[in-house]
């Protein structure tokens, strides 16, 4: 997972322009409108996807998910790392170097 968090450290993240997001009590429900398709996150994912979005960077969203999800620094680079990459592959996130 190192070399994924050593990219993502760079990188910058938006919402896709066909994406739209509501929040909902237990997370965040995603529909991209070109792609038909949906993904509902859970918590700690979406907060993620919301301090994504907003543009944090890498390192304050991996201090932030430590704090939000109770975890240790490493789990909470996975767990930033993980999200990141997966809404990215499936099209909810575009990246930017």
């Amino acid at each position: 997972m190192l070399n994924h968090s050593r990219q993502n450290r760079n990188a910058s993240y938006s919402c896709h322009p066909k994406v739209r997001w509501v929040v909902e009590i237990d997370g965040v429900l995603l529909i991209h409108h070109e792609l038909e398709k949906k993904k509902k996150l859970g918590y700690p994912e979406a907060a993620v996807w919301d301090l994504a979005t907003q543009g944090f960077a890498y390192a304050r969203m991996v201090d932030l998910i430590t704090r939000i999800a109770s975890v240790g620094f490493r789990e909470a680079e996975n767990i930033v790392n993980g999200c990141l990459e997966s809404l990215a592959e499936q099209g909810f996130l575009q990246k930017t170097e």
